[in-house]
């Protein structure tokens, strides 16, 4: 029996929050089908190793690691009676007041293949942003080929590639000295190879997930420059005033809790939340080797205070 959207989706709010306020946990992953370093398998290996009691893994509009994470964490239970939960979930980047943010989409008690269609259009989009980057690149004296460019593929063609792929390749061919560094000097936006892509709107986003029985959850926050405007008023108006135009257009919750925000700005966006009636959710946005100075959480990883 197919489950009433609504409820599924109520019920996923309340396990990601009731896992949060445990500890644990991380509730945003990456893998090598889209710009993490690491396989499914892996990641299931990794958590086990670091003692985690669920994870969710949320590729940039991508669900091809899923199917081989649910078997990962299936075989661990049958062999080493170790139980990890896992919850499907997904990355978008959509726009949000003509600027981009990104959003985690949680399925824990509905389909996520619901999904495909959307993130099918989302996918042809970045292909299109790529071709443009490596055009830039290439007046920019930096050439990068799209055959460079797919030998991240590695004989997958379902994985996903990205700014985070070209940055590694900037990094090869010595036009820049770290991952950090090549989004810093070419990637980011407003630098000189940056080239946005055709994104769907918050509101639109939303519906759909709700719509298939999913959660909504605004990824990171502090990335978009909501934190710290107000040191005598915390959370500050500001921080409130988008928040509160993010939940009336069907966000469920935020992630204050986040591999690269400060002990402060968490607390900042924890009591936003609060506020605001809207969960918190912890994620370390892990890439393995993909990305700077970010671990994956671990057992002892308490995030309310």
């Amino acid at each position: 029996m197919t489950i009433n959207p609504e409820i599924a989706r109520v019920k996923t709010i309340d396990l990601l929050d009731k896992l949060t306020k445990r500890g644990g946990v991380d509730l945003h992953l990456h893998t090598v089908a889209s710009d993490g370093s690491d396989t499914p398998e892996e990641i299931v290996a990794i958590a086990k190793e670091r003692g985690l009691r669920a994870i969710a893994i949320a590729d940039h509009d991508n669900i091809e690691s899923l199917p081989k994470a649910e078997a990962a964490v299936r075989r661990l239970q049958e062999q080493n009676a170790y139980e990890l939960t896992l919850i499907p979930a997904v990355e978008l980047a959509v726009t949000f007041e003509n600027k981009p943010v990104h959003l985690l989409a949680y399925f824990a008690c509905s389909d996520i293949a619901g999904m495909d269609v959307f993130l099918a259009e989302q996918r042809k989009n970045r292909l299109v942003r790529n071709e443009q980057m490596l055009r830039k690149l290439t007046e920019l004296g930096m050439p990068v080929t799209q055959d460079e460019l797919d030998s991240y593929k590695e004989g997958d063609e379902n994985r996903l590639l990205g700014r985070t792929h070209i940055a590694l390749l900037l990094v090869k061919k010595g036009y820049a000295a770290s991952i950090t560094d090549a989004f810093h000097k070419y990637l980011n936006s407003g630098k000189p190879a940056y080239v946005p892509r055709k994104r769907a709107s918050l509101a639109t986003a939303c519906e759909l997930i709700h719509g298939l029985g999913g959660a909504a959850i605004l990824a990171h926050p502090q990335h978009y420059g909501w934190c710290g405007h107000d040191s005598k008023n915390i959370p500050s108006a500001f921080l409130i005033e988008k928040l509160q135009a993010v939940k009336e257009m069907g966000i469920d919750g935020i992630e204050s809790f986040h591999g690269d925000a400060g002990e402060i700005e968490q607390r900042e966006l924890l009591q936003a939340a609060q506020a605001l009636d809207m969960i918190s959710v912890a994620g370390s946005d892990y890439h393995g080797l993909n990305k700077d100075n970010t671990e994956m959480y671990h057992a002892d990883s308490k995030f309310y205070p």
